[in-house]
């Protein structure tokens, strides 16, 4: 088993992440069309859709789990939600991906649509925290050692080093803040 890594600091991280990563989609459509923020969409590429897939399964395999084991009538329709925009949203980061790829190699047709894309995105992606927020709220205070289990097992089939570390490894650079406040 791994380090019996703590749920609600993951979930605290991940949400930390996740406003990081929104906040970058906004500096990257109040640069259009410009496109000033170049590396901030290089970062974006790289950690917007593997963020959003250490989200998704942590949510699946660890906190779902044990709200509906909980509280599943009145959780219920709130993870189901949540299910549902997971999907949505990780198309259109596929779409975000597609346009960054784009713009990144010149093509600056791309440039309105990258802009409409990233705004809505970016309301979609707001929304979803807030409901996580939400469901956040039906956690128990202590985990049992089965809820804990779960957490165990999630880390564990994680790479190592852990996301985001995992990205920046692969290409030996350094760590940088989406917003551009230096290393960290």
């Amino acid at each position: 088993m791994g380090s019996k890594l703590d749920i609600r600091a993951q979930i605290a991280a991940d949400a930390a992440l996740q406003v990081e990563i929104g906040q970058a989609l906004v500096a990257i459509a109040d640069s259009l069309p410009q496109a000033t923020e170049l590396r901030i969409a290089r970062i974006v590429l790289r950690t917007l859709e593997a963020g959003w897939d250490e989200h998704v399964s942590f949510q699946d395999e660890v906190v779902f789990p044990i709200v509906l084991g909980r509280h599943a009538r009145r959780t219920a329709h709130i993870v189901e939600r949540l299910r549902a925009d997971h999907a949505g949203l990780s198309s259109r980061h596929a779409e975000i991906g597609r346009h960054l790829n784009g713009v990144l190699n010149g093509a600056t047709n791309e440039l309105a649509a990258l802009e409409q894309t990233l705004r809505a995105t970016f309301e979609l992606r707001r929304d979803h925290l807030h409901v996580d927020a939400e469901l956040s709220g039906w956690l128990p205070p202590a985990f049992s050692a089965a809820e804990l289990s779960l957490c165990c097992n999630w880390e564990d089939s994680r790479p190592t080093p852990r996301f985001p570390l995992n990205v920046l490894k692969a290409t030996q650079r350094r760590s940088f803040r989406l917003g551009g406040e230096g290393v960290h």
